[in-house]
């Protein structure tokens, strides 16, 4: 099979989510190659150890399956491509009418294996070289969508008619508490967390979202990113919505201040400002010739803001609460001197070609991600005091601690080893629900030197932790917020193992 594309590793990049765990997760995507007239390939600098491999042509089916890679050497495989499946229909409405200008998918646009075709005039629609077996196909048309999963086979095509409720919807008006209309800001229309459909009011205030479908919606409104209202349960094609923001609501608090080094001098920073009741924020920025900064307008409420730069990193300012209409001056902000950090990161002894070292405090807060660049992670801007210092690439893992000095620089050298899991579960007698517990686990070798920092794993049921660790020995210390202590060992020597820790 000529000109084929093969991926091996991962088929898109993970990005590193310090809120959930505080275990690396940042894996670049894979090596896409192409097949030549004979049908071969090669490929260098693939991840090392069990990998996936995926490959599809035009004309066949999509094949995945996975491959052992050494650290050394080279390793073949054979890929065998069969015929591709089909899915062929008509999109129609619940009355029977073709439905123009619909989309009909599979697989995400950032997946290695997705397709996509436009429905015609008369509802009509054709994609061809999917793979064979049960798979999520979507249809959808502005707000209205429906999904299904329909099993295909190879060199058949497969009907599928999907329908859409199109032509319903939404009408409203986003006013102040005195009946002032509210321009430029958007309103979502979301069914659990798949938004709908996105438009920003007018000068008038009035907005309008079409072909919703018929399903009870969420209609939120925002500004800059700010969360101001949520109105639930709204039916789309019912009267119009009319969304009152009150001062509480709406954005109209002010923080100001200034940021300076220990010396007095003007810093050029970005400043976030994160609101308790909300994943999003608008980033503002300090003036680089007197540091000054204004963030605002935003809503009342708590927020915790955090200053970042490339000199001075990642700076918590603390914790302001406003209220509405109010403008607080903060002042002066000193940004303490960081420290650097060179770390060797190594494998097999030679120096490693890709991965990540994640800096993190004590608390498992995240400070900083820096690349591995021809075997080094470096940078300047660390917070003075003790900071876990943890080398990840596809598959491999090391750690260690670094004490940081002002404007000094803490140098260390981890050698990539490949991890064994200790499933470690936590019982906690008094069942103290999972975020107020903030249960964090610290691994710690025989000598005492630190190995591994970990949370809960996003498991509803049960309390675990995933202590991944190379092959050895190590003693386990579980703390949480309201003072308790739990603690144990692992031992990966011999692969694999489990571990119960039972909290006071």
């Amino acid at each position: 099979v000529a000109f084929a594309k093969v991926l091996l590793g991962p088929q898109y990049h993970n990005l590193l989510n310090s809120n959930t765990r505080p275990i690396v997760e940042q894996v670049p995507r894979g090596v896409e190659v192409e097949t030549d007239r004979a049908g071969t390939f090669h490929a260098d600098g693939v991840p090392v150890g069990r990998i996936e491999v995926r490959a599809w042509a035009a004309g066949r089916a999509p094949t995945l399956t996975s491959l052992e890679v050494p650290a050394q050497g080279c390793v073949t495989i054979a890929l065998t491509l069969g015929p591709g499946a089909q899915l062929r229909g008509v999109a129609r409405t619940p009355t029977g009418a073709p439905v123009a200008g619909a989309e009909i998918s599979l697989g995400e646009f950032f997946e290695f294996v997705h397709a996509q075709a436009t429905t015609a005039a008369d509802g009509s629609y054709t994609l061809g070289d999917l793979p064979v077996g049960t798979h999520t196909v979507r249809a959808e048309r502005g707000g209205s969508r429906t999904a299904e999963r329909p099993t295909l086979a190879g060199g058949v095509a497969t009907p599928w008619d999907p329908v859409l409720d199109i032509g319903n919807t939404l009408r409203g008006r986003v006013v102040d508490a005195h009946g002032a209309p509210l321009a430029g800001h958007a309103v979502s229309a979301w069914l659990g967390q798949d938004r709908r459909g996105e438009v920003v009011t007018g000068a008038d205030g009035h907005f309008e979202l079409r072909d919703l479908g018929a399903e009870p919606l969420s209609v939120e409104v925002s500004f800059a990113f700010q969360s101001l209202a949520i109105v639930p349960d709204v039916r789309p094609g019912g009267p119009e919505l009319v969304v009152t923001l009150d001062d509480a609501r709406r954005p109209n608090a002010f923080l100001l201040g200034r940021l300076v080094d220990e010396q007095g001098r003007p810093v050029a920073a970005t400043l976030v400002p994160w609101h308790a009741d909300s994943n999003r924020a608008v980033n503002y920025h300090s003036d680089a010739t007197t540091g000054a900064y204004r963030i605002g307008p935003v809503r009342a409420g708590s927020y915790t803001l955090v200053a970042e730069s490339a000199a001075f990193g990642r700076v918590p300012l603390g914790q302001h609460e406003l209220a509405p209409n109010e403008t607080r001056q903060l002042g002066d902000f000193v940004l303490p001197t960081p420290g650097g950090a060179e770390v060797a990161v190594t494998l097999d002894g030679r120096p490693a070609t890709d991965g990540v070292v994640v800096f993190l405090r004590e608390d498992g807060s995240w400070c900083e991600t820096v690349a591995v660049e021809q075997g080094v992670a470096r940078t300047r801007a660390l917070p003075v005091g003790r900071i876990y210092a943890v080398a990840d690439a596809p598959g491999l893992y090391a750690a260690c601690e670094l004490g940081i000095v002002a404007g000094g620089r803490a140098t260390a050298t981890l050698d990539l080893q490949r991890p064994l899991r200790a499933t470690t579960t936590l019982v906690d007698p008094r069942g103290t629900a999972r975020e107020a517990l903030g249960a964090q686990l610290v691994a710690r070798r025989p000598d005492g030197s630190f190995a591994g920092l970990f949370a809960l794993v996003g498991r509803p049921d049960v309390l675990q932790f995933f202590v991944e660790l190379p092959a050895g020995e190590y003693a386990l210390r579980v703390t949480t917020k309201d003072g308790r202590t739990a603690v144990g060992r692992a031992d990966l020597r011999s692969g694999p193992c489990s571990v119960t820790l039972s909290l006071p």
